[in-house]
């Protein structure tokens, strides 16, 4: 877990939008509330909830197929098995509240950087939280 070293965060996605966050190409997850700053500029967990998202999924095929990502791809990071484990990890690179990119759906949106995948999924200890959440872990 050498990987997860320091790391004291956790944001938790629902699948496909976590596989897209750590391999693929949406760098910006949005949030309905400002986050406390103690969060920019920090490394945080990705975390694939429990559940999968079935009601927005198919909006991330249309966001895949619009940015010209091949049908092959697309299926490998929509159709991610794993559930309720941390994936991988990011860098809360900043806060925007508008940006011309099709993954921003504001009003607040973190913009994530240099985003790792884990070599192996890792199932924490402890209670899973809901999509959505900044979960501290640690």
């Amino acid at each position: 877990m050498e990987e997860l070293a320091g790391i004291t965060h956790a944001l938790v996605l629902s699948q496909p939008w976590a596989s897209l966050t750590v391999e693929g190409p949406r760098r910006f997850h949005s949030i309905a509330t400002r986050p406390a700053s103690t969060i920019l500029r920090t490394r945080v967990a990705i975390y694939a909830a429990k559940k999968p998202d079935l009601a927005t999924g198919g909006q991330a095929m249309e966001l895949l197929e619009a940015a010209g990502v091949t049908k092959a791809q697309q299926a490998a990071w929509t159709t991610r098995k794993t559930f309720g484990a941390i994936i991988g990890t990011a860098l809360v690179a900043g806060l925007v509240t508008e940006e011309e990119d099709p993954w921003f759906v504001g009003p607040y949106a973190l913009v994530l950087a240099e985003r790792r995948p884990l070599a192996a999924p890792v199932v924490p200890s402890g209670t899973a939280m809901p999509s959505g959440w900044i979960w501290r872990f640690a």
